[in-house]
This record gives C-alpha cells, structure tokens and sequence, in this order.
C-alpha cells in the first residue's frame, strides 16, 4: 500500500510523467468508445435504393463512420456494405421506429419478389405513379396497414394474400382480383363502395371483418369471394340486385346480407 501511495505521489510531483499518464488514459477512452460504438454509428436515414429504369431493387441504411450504405434484405437482415453509386438513384425513405415505409413516385416498379415475405414493415404507404397492384407484390407479409394513392385501381391476384396481421387498407379501388386479401385473417377495415368487379376468394378466410359496404356499380361478385367472414357479419348493398349477386353465389353462413341506401349517399 506505502509503494503505491509512494508511485502516485511521485506521479503527481513529476508534471512530465502526469502528463504522459492522463494522455494513456485519454487514448485508452477513446479506443474503447470507438470499439464500443463503431457498429452503432447509422443515422435514423434511411433509403430505397432504385436503378437507373426505376425499379426498387432493394433497401439502405446510412453508415457515418464509413461513408457507404448498409444493405437490407426484405426481412431487415444486413447482407452487405456497399452498393454500386453508378447503377442506382438513392432516394430517401420515410419510416416511423424503421416500421412505416413510404414507396415514392420515383418507383415505377418494384423487383419480383422483394416485398415477399417482408417481415419488418407495419405500415406501407404506396405514392408510386401507377394503376395496378401486380400479382403477388406484397404476398405475405406482416403489414398491418396498406395507404394506397387515388390512381391505384385495381389490386391483382394474391397481391397481400396471408397477410394475417393486416388489419386496415387505406384508400378507394375498382376492381380487387382473385384472392387478393385470402386469409387476411386480421382484416377489419376497406373501403369497396367504388368496386365494380370482386374476383374469385378475394376475401375469402377475412373473418375479422364486421361491416362490408357495396354500391349498385358493382359489375361482378366471383365464386367464395366472401366466404368464411365473420360471425354475425353484414354485407351492406344499395340495391336488390346487387344482393341476388352476392347471395346467389355461394352460402354465406351466419354473414347477413342488408340493403340500406344510408350508406351510399
């Protein structure tokens, strides 16, 4: 004990060797800061990355401490560091908690299969510049909540089939295809008063749905596309023809079939 009081005294007497003792300590915390926290510089910006004919080919991450992207795979793992600048156009992606993705016009399309089985988005929210949902786009995945513009009009076969946390969509569309939201199990919420044609099981297996709202412009209701609804559910139409379609095709079991104008007005 007496040899290191001896030392520290002998430290503190020689300004020399204070100064060479606090300047080791120094190096020694900003080592191990660096250590600690090298992996954790990534700002909260985060990117889509496009090529040069606009397709969506994947997704990014800014990394400060070396200047490059990280690169996502469509369930949020990081498969690499870098990414080639001459062939792609990095546009910024707006996200809530990493949770809310923003596809933005500058998207004319999107890679074959890269929101398949997407694990770690909740909230999609679709500004692309085009009219159709293509087959298969957002096939299951764990949105919970699907925003689409006014220019989309028609949502293609199977487009979010088993999505089974899918609980609201967002926005008005015409025509919604064969299976589109099959065994969206969780579904509660959307809007098909401006529907004019129902493909095949679009909605089959939907039992979290109470209320389903459909206008006299309804052109064609296909085979089970309201089948297994839920229990004590209400198909809502505006007129008597519209009710022969949709009761004509298939049993619906303990869903009840109204017309009531009020809502359609």
């Amino acid at each position: 004990m007496k040899k290191i009081k001896e030392i520290i005294k002998n430290v503190f007497s020689n300004k020399k060797l204070l100064f060479i003792v606090i300047s080791i300590i120094i190096i020694i915390i900003v080592i191990s800061m660096i250590l600690i926290f090298k992996d954790k510089h990534y700002s909260d910006t985060d990117y889509l990355i496009i090529d040069n004919k606009g397709t969506l080919i994947g997704f990014s991450e800014y990394n400060e401490t070396k200047d490059m992207l990280v690169k996502y795979d469509n369930k949020g793992e990081r498969t690499k560091d870098t990414y080639s600048k001459k062939d792609t156009l990095i546009v910024l992606v707006k996200r809530e908690n990493k949770e809310v993705v923003t596809l933005p016009k500058e998207v004319k399309s999107i890679k074959k299969g890269l929101f398949i089985n997407a694990e770690y988005i909740n909230t999609i929210k679709i500004d692309m510049d085009i009219k159709e949902i293509e087959n298969e786009m957002f096939m299951n995945s764990t949105f919970k909540k699907i925003i689409l513009n006014d220019n989309i009009k028609s949502i293609g076969k199977r487009a979010f089939m088993n999505n089974v946390y899918l609980k609201e969509v967002e926005g008005k569309v015409e025509r919604v295809e064969e299976s589109a939201f099959e065994n969206d199990v969780a579904l509660k919420t959307i809007d098909l008063k401006s529907a004019k044609e129902i493909g095949n099981s679009a909605f089959k297996g939907c039992n979290s749905i109470k209320k389903l709202y459909i206008s006299k412009d309804i052109e064609k209701i296909g085979k089970d596309a309201f089948k297994y609804l839920g229990n004590r559910s209400v198909i809502y139409i505006e007129n008597f023809k519209t009710k022969l379609m949709v009761e004509g095709k298939y049993t619906l079991g303990k869903t009840t079939v109204t017309i009531d104008n009020k809502y359609f007005k």
